[in-house]
């Protein structure tokens, strides 16, 4: 989904529906382990990687490996709200959190590092 449908999307989002989504994504962090504070409870934590172990995968040198549709299909588990406006949720915070130009500046890193 690209950024302005996205925005799009979430825009259109009622605005009692907007802290379950704003809190599913939150939660999903602490169940990958990108967020690492006590935000959430360990039990949480414990009882979300249980019921959802098959959304739950990590890099060969152990570090988190996100994915918009498994970060989706778990926000839309847990609040039971439409699977698109999870996708679209999920979009707008990752452009937000990095910047509307994140994948220019890792073609540019990747052109560089296939330089050396």
């Amino acid at each position: 989904m690209n950024i302005e449908h996205a925005r799009q999307v979430t825009g259109a989002v009622p605005d009692e529906q907007r802290a379950a989504l704003s809190a599913a994504h939150d939660r999903y962090m602490y169940f990958t382990g990108v967020y690492t504070d006590a935000g959430l409870s360990a039990e949480q934590i414990a009882e979300d990687r249980a019921r959802f172990a098959h959304l739950l995968k990590f890099t060969d040198d152990g570090r988190p490996s996100l994915s918009d549709e498994r970060c989706a299909e778990f926000m839309a588990a847990i609040t039971c709200l439409p699977l698109d406006w999870c996708l679209a949720w999920d979009e707008v915070e990752f452009i937000e959190t990095h910047g509307e130009d994140i994948y220019a500046k890792q073609d540019r890193q990747k052109h560089i590092v296939e330089m050396d």
